[in-house]
């Protein structure tokens, strides 16, 4: 009987592999993952070379999970798991308390050298530029600024150090903006969204008064700013990785109704707000509709002062705020320029923000390619 039952499920075990080679071998890959926010894994060429340097075999194996049947479920139940387990880190996210999730980043995540090289080709563009003002604003990650609903014992990489290294390295040449004490001052508020890791709308408008004073000008009140909820079911990026149904989603907000502005993406005429953001999943993709090389800003504002952002997406719903202070606000994400912005640099705006949340700007590859541009100019 136990010999017979453990060949039966021999058998089954057997088959169910052969069954998902089989789905994989003959099934159309899917492109993107909507729940994941991001492109899949496509089937790899066979090729001698790529064997050789082991990039095929890193490719398959990345495509035969990315590509797995019932992925989605798979990834839930085992989350299910380990939560019945009790464990607080599962897929690179801290489980916090009261449905609070935090992007597990740790100082062996951050590489030092690339920090240093995009501080330093932040200060060469500002140094290629000397008459144009340059302010840096690093926002805080939501766990080195909500610690209270950190798990016990979650480690996260030394904010004060990376904070204390970009003084040191732009001082002479950058103005640093630092946005952390309104964020810690409210930190038990929705400043950020539990299953995202972005700043929520609210959160955004600390960074706005900390930017607005920098420049000696006067930050509007938030109450005067009419933000109103848009949506009341945002699942983020975090959630997606840990996929627990049990949790409560976010809501996200907006400025409702903003100075008359228009907008250009990548030269394309576009919206402040893209509405149709709210049928899909990434509800915070209703700020421009979501990350591109460059967004043009062009409002009724009466002071004529131009502003040149080099951002990530944290940007996207600070943005929105600035509308009564600039007549030109152009948004640039390294990561999808095509390099025009050398162009909009050399146009001299009045002012140059670089906004990144720091995590973000210590692992991006785009940003000390900087200095080496403008040496061709």
């Amino acid at each position: 009987m136990a010999k017979s039952l453990k060949a039966a499920l021999s058998v089954c075990f057997c088959a169910a592999i052969a069954a998902t080679g089989l789905t994989l071998l003959i099934r159309k890959p899917r492109l993107y993952s909507e729940n994941e926010n991001r492109y899949l894994q496509q089937r790899p060429k066979l090729s001698a070379a790529d064997i050789a340097d082991g990039t095929w075999q890193n490719d398959i194996t990345d495509y035969m999970s990315d590509q797995m049947p019932f992925r989605d479920t798979w990834t839930a139940m085992q989350a299910k798991t380990q939560l019945l387990l009790g464990k607080k880190d599962i897929g690179g996210v801290y489980i916090g308390k009261e449905g609070h999730y935090f992007e597990k980043i740790t100082d062996d995540d951050l590489s030092r050298l690339r920090y240093q090289s995009n501080l330093d080709a932040v200060a060469a563009a500002a140094k290629f530029e000397p008459t144009v003002p340059f302010s840096v604003m690093f926002v805080p990650s939501a766990g080195t600024i909500q610690t209270q609903y950190l798990p016990d014992h979650a480690e996260l990489y030394d904010a004060e150090n990376l904070y204390a290294l970009a003084q040191y390295t732009l001082q002479d040449s950058c103005t640093l903006v630092d946005c952390s004490e309104g964020l810690k001052a409210h930190k038990d508020e929705e400043i950020y969204y539990r299953t995202d890791h972005h700043w929520t709308t609210y959160g955004a408008w600390f960074g706005y008064q900390a930017f607005m004073e920098s420049q000696g000008m006067t930050a509007k009140p938030f109450e005067q700013m009419n933000v109103h909820p848009i949506s009341t079911s945002f699942y983020g990026t975090l959630y997606s990785k840990v996929l627990d149904a049990d949790i409560i989603p976010d809501t996200v907000s907006l400025r409702y109704q903003p100075p008359q502005c228009s907008v250009t993406i990548d030269g394309q005429e576009a919206a402040l707000y893209d509405m149709d953001a709210l049928n899909a999943k990434d509800h915070y993709e209703v700020f421009f509709g979501g990350n591109f090389g460059e967004i043009r800003i062009q409002t009724q504002s009466s002071g004529g002062k131009s502003l040149l952002i080099f951002k990530d997406s944290y940007a996207n719903c600070f943005v929105p705020y600035l509308l009564d202070d600039y007549s030109t606000i152009t948004m640039i994400d390294l990561r999808y320029s095509d390099g025009s912005w050398k162009d909009r640099l050399l146009e001299q705006p009045d002012q140059v923000l670089f906004l990144y949340e720091i995590s973000n700007f210590a692992q991006d590859a785009n940003i000390s390619a900087m200095a080496a541009a403008l040496q061709t100019q």
